[in-house]
């Protein structure tokens, strides 16, 4: 992974580079990141540039022995620590990273801006509770107390640090405020205030901000140039700021009904034809989680959309799209959008609770049918 690969960095590129060169990189640093964001890649980024044998002032080369076998996810001098469960396979004492280590590098490789969820059902782990135990704490504290086999440094990267267990921890308190010589302690996190706080105050912490719908969609069109520009516009709409779920809207035939799915919705509830809305619902529950709420957030970016399009050009929107939503504009005014976008946003808040999809559809769609035809 290198610097130039991700979106939104190069205030981070920079800084990062530069305390690499001037030998003053913190030995413990915290990168903090929305979900689906860039924090994993850019740990894997300057543990690629701490190791490169041939980095130049901005990032490493990428073709060097040391940056292949980061790409690879197989360098001997960097250690992964991640959430884990027990899985059919995989029970009680085994139950820590060095087991799932195949799985593990196959996932950053294809979804480095992945989520947990994504994690969880790649390994076969997604009926379980996740969480970093206190047995894989002895396995670092292991880890970290050998010599390096290759290059000057050791780099630990742990990933999603708001899943440790309260006692693993804790036994890291001391190893992360004072790592053996040559050791850096990368945490990537997606909810860095749900990390402990004894260990937050240890850490360098670096914030990455939201990646924009612009920079969004040129890094889609860059690194995936078969796709037409209308649907990497569709993608962006429905996965901004989640870099992760709109590389999933780019080829995913379920997350493609999103587009149709919640305009037909919307015609329905303003004609208020019931029985159609039932088999929508039905349509709904069957969908999986992540489709469930990327229909919700679609119908947010729709509502938005209508209360701006009539004083600013949209951007980031198909034909198709820019078309529905100005009609849809030219029936529905500031108050029916402020009570539409606050019912959507209550039952998103209820879905991912584990409410009852259809039940809670069916329900969202009475309320604003009803919105439509009394206001």
């Amino acid at each position: 992974m290198q610097f130039a690969s991700i979106p939104n960095t190069n205030n981070f590129q920079t800084k990062l580079c530069q305390a690499v060169s001037n030998n003053t990189l913190a030995h413990a640093l915290l990168i903090a990141s929305n979900p689906g964001g860039s924090a994993l890649p850019l740990a894997l980024a300057l543990a690629s540039y701490l190791h490169c044998e041939n980095r130049s002032e901005q990032d490493s080369c990428g073709q060097c022995s040391s940056c292949q076998k980061m790409q690879k996810g197989i360098h001997p001098d960097v250690a992964y620590t991640f959430p884990i469960s027990s899985t059919d396979q995989i029970k009680g004492k085994d139950v820590i990273c060095h087991n799932f280590l195949g799985e593990w590098r196959n996932f950053i490789q294809q979804s480095p801006f992945g989520e947990s969820t994504h994690w969880a059902v790649h390994y076969g782990g997604d009926k379980k509770q996740l969480n970093i135990p206190r047995e894989e704490s002895r396995q670092i504290i292991k880890n970290l107390s050998l010599k390096s086999f290759e290059g000057k440094f050791k780099v630990l990267i742990i990933w999603l640090p708001e899943f440790l267990h309260q006692s693993a921890g804790n036994a890291l308190l001391k190893i992360i405020e004072e790592p053996p010589s040559g050791t850096f302690i990368l945490l990537a996190s997606h909810n860095y205030q749900a990390i402990l706080t004894t260990i937050l105050s240890r850490l360098q912490q670096f914030h990455v901000p939201l990646v924009t719908h612009e920079e969004l969609s040129n890094y889609l069109a860059l690194n995936y140039p078969t796709y037409s520009k209308d649907k990497v516009a569709t993608a962006t709409s429905l996965g901004a700021p989640n870099i992760q779920k709109a590389i999933l809207a780019l080829d995913k035939s379920e997350t493609n009904q999103t587009v149709p799915f919640c305009q037909q919705w919307l015609r329905l509830c303003y004609v208020k034809k019931m029985d159609q809305l039932v088999t929508l619902a039905d349509q709904f529950h069957k969908c999986s989680k992540m489709v469930q709420k990327q229909h919700l957030t679609y119908l947010l970016f729709m509502i938005r959309n209508a209360l701006i399009t009539p004083y600013i050009k949209m951007q980031f929107a198909s034909e198709e799209e820019t078309t529905f939503i100005q009609n849809f504009s030219k029936n529905i005014d500031a108050y029916q959008i402020d009570c539409a976008a606050n019912l959507i946003n209550s039952h998103y808040y209820q879905l991912e609770r584990n409410a009852h999809a259809k039940i809670l559809f069916l329900n969202l769609s009475i309320a604003i049918a009803e919105m439509f035809r009394t206001t």
